[in-house]
């Protein structure tokens, strides 16, 4: 495993990348999460000779934190996701987004079909969704946010790649005005012009995301949906053997 910085539009992007191949599988994050959200499915993926990179998202883990609501939104997301390919060299991915990287998944397969050999869509909805934290509560969990961040530091420190992922490690401005931007964001009338191999996993006991997937294979053309039994919102660490097993067929066929 290889851990480095890709500097794209302005920002910081810190990256892993594991294993090597003629093919790339690239894997995004959802909102607070890290690269850690996968890995226990980088390395096991990147065995069937194949290049596998976790990008970070802005905002988040050791991305550049830029302090500033306006800087966060998913065109911007979605824009560094572009460049970061750019960046690479990479002139066309299979790519699996989980949650918010779902949404960044499906926004880049939409804007530049061309980039995309495969979509993996983890977790994630394309209308209008409303299921993050609203003021007060934003207010008291940011108030946290310097204990919050000691504590993704010592995590950072000791317990490497042990467990998927750190608490809370994303910058309060990412952590406010994201849910704003997922809840004004409706892709259901795009769905159907989607020219990519799809498969749409989701955990059985997520139940607030069960039906967001299943409108998604319905709409999505030839899309194919996986419900992984025993499995919430984190599929990929929750079961994660499952999760690889569910993926490497729809990448074998694409």
């Amino acid at each position: 495993m290889r851990s480095f910085h890709l500097r794209v539009r302005g920002v910081e992007l810190a990256c892993e990348e594991h294993g090597e191949g003629p093919r790339t599988l690239v894997l995004v994050h959802g909102y607070t999460g890290t690269r850690r959200d996968f890995a226990w499915v980088a390395p096991a993926l990147a065995e069937r000779e194949r290049r596998v990179i976790v990008i970070e998202q802005r905002g988040h883990g050791r991305s550049t934190w830029l302090r500033d609501d306006e800087a966060y939104t998913l065109d911007a997301l979605t824009h560094d996701l572009g460049a970061a390919l750019d960046a690479l060299a990479l002139e066309r991915v299979d790519l699996v987004g989980h949650s918010m990287g779902g949404q960044v998944a499906l926004r880049l397969a939409l804007d530049a079909p061309h980039r995309v050999r495969s979509l993996a869509l983890v977790s994630t909805w394309g209308g209008c969704i409303d299921v993050f934290p609203k003021p007060p509560l934003h207010s008291r969990v940011i108030d946290a946010f310097p204990l919050l961040r000691q504590a993704a530091d010592a995590y950072h420190r000791t317990r490497g790649r042990q467990v998927s992922a750190p608490p809370l490690d994303v910058d309060p401005h990412a952590y406010r005005a994201l849910p704003r931007t997922m809840r004004d964001t409706d892709l259901r009338g795009r769905l159907t012009s989607l020219r990519v191999p799809t498969r749409v996993i989701v955990g059985g006991a997520d139940a607030r995301f069960v039906p967001h997937a299943a409108a998604l294979a319905r709409v999505i053309p030839d899309a194919t949906l996986t419900v992984i039994d025993h499995a919430g919102h984190q599929v990929m660490s929750e079961r994660p053997r499952a999760f690889v097993d569910v993926l490497e067929p729809h990448l074998a066929s694409s």
